[in-house]
């Protein structure tokens, strides 16, 4: 934890396992969907990620994704001043991905709320 975000590195390595395992949960989801409806393609993409442990240290590398402000369709790249839920489909799959990692929707958002199956910054 070079920087002091998460108060140590044991803390740091713990959020490291957390990301890992969040990724691991919407591939199982994905993996799911195909069997079930594989001539369905969903709008639902996950980075490239990995998990490093070497000498006592943890790395996370994830491949760098090309969204921001202008090309994020679900949740927010703002702290909740304006959360995106603009694509029916994807509301949809992100509702089925919320059920089936068992996560509860949740209001997110500063002025105008609205309501997301996801984690959202």
């Amino acid at each position: 934890d070079v920087h002091g975000i998460y108060g140590g590195d044991e803390f740091a390595m713990k959020a490291g396992s957390h990301e890992l395992r969040g990724m691991q949960a919407y591939l199982a989801f994905l993996a799911h969907h195909v069997t079930i409806l594989p001539n369905e393609p969903l709008p639902l993409n996950i980075p490239l990620m990995l998990l490093i442990d070497y000498r006592g240290y943890r790395i996370i590398a994830t491949s760098a994704l090309p969204i921001g402000g202008s090309t994020l369709k679900y949740g927010s790249a703002d702290g909740g001043r304006s959360v995106h839920k603009d694509v029916k489909n994807l509301n949809r799959t992100m509702k089925a991905a919320g059920q089936f990692i068992n996560l509860k929707g949740h209001m997110v958002g500063v002025a105008a709320q609205k309501k997301l199956f996801a984690p959202c910054e």
